[in-house]
């Protein structure tokens, strides 16, 4: 084979690998690599894929290739069924129903905002009530303490006097 060929061969082999060939020119490097037998190295290790290829066939495509694969990737409308009974199914819940639910739900919350807060009122409640019983109860025991004081004092001073008389007349 002349060098032309092999140039021929090699630009052809260019434009195939950046997908600028023709249908022609893909058919010309297959009949080029199945016929040739004595090839450079260089173009060797294209001839496989070559051969692959013319023993397959040549590949095409139908003119309605597009439309049909754009129809298989495509979802198709959706139909709407008449509403069956179906005890698996979820229903369509009216709007009253839904009104209802969300009016029991919030007064659900509204109540046990109101228990709480109640129980919080309680318990503040009965924490002043023991801080006034344990301030009535200290100010009963300083009470007493006091008239315990005077009671001591009162007690001194009769010892003392009595402790005075008698030292005088001994």
């Amino acid at each position: 084979m002349h060098m032309d060929t092999y140039k021929n061969i090699e630009e052809l082999l260019e434009k195939y690998w950046i997908g600028e060939t023709s249908s022609a020119e893909e058919k010309a490097l297959r009949d080029f690599f199945v016929h040739a037998h004595h090839l450079p190295s260089h173009l060797q290790q294209y001839a496989d894929l070559f051969i692959i290829q013319h023993e397959q066939g040549e590949l095409k495509v139908s003119d309605d290739f597009e439309q049909k694969l754009l129809q298989k990737i495509t979802p198709a409308p959706t139909k709407r069924t008449p509403f069956t009974l179906n005890p698996f199914t979820l229903h369509p819940v009216p709007l009253f129903f839904k009104v209802a639910a969300s009016i029991i739900i919030i007064l659900g919350i509204g109540l046990f905002t109101y228990q709480h807060i109640e129980k919080q009122q309680a318990t503040l409640l009965a924490q002043a009530e023991a801080r006034e019983t344990i301030i009535d109860a200290l100010s009963m025991i300083s009470d007493n303490l006091q008239k315990g004081e005077e009671a001591i004092d009162e007690g001194l001073k009769q010892f003392e006097i009595l402790s005075n008389y008698t030292n005088e007349h001994e």
